[in-house]
């Protein structure tokens, strides 16, 4: 099993921790994004910035650093590639 930051993503995963706790926390949770969601990345903005997700049926766009605080395990087909 591989783990990376949600930054590091390449294409989907499931959400295993999330490294940050109090308001931060409770808004990843609310935009759906919380351990065992399922995401998917779709595109990245310049410089990699917003990065747009797929989370259940919602489009979410997170920045960069506050992606890195996300725990994503990667689907096997992604994890080959790496």
């Amino acid at each position: 099993m591989k783990v990376v930051n949600l930054n590091e993503l390449e294409n989907a995963g499931t959400v295993v921790a999330l490294r940050r706790n109090g308001v931060f926390r409770r808004k990843l949770v609310s935009m759906g994004i919380y351990p065992g969601a399922k995401v998917r990345v779709l595109r990245r903005g310049p410089f990699g910035n917003p990065i747009e997700v797929m989370v259940g049926n919602s489009l979410v766009a997170i920045r960069g650093d506050s992606a890195r605080f996300v725990l994503v395990k990667v689907e096997n087909g992604e994890e080959e590639n790496a």
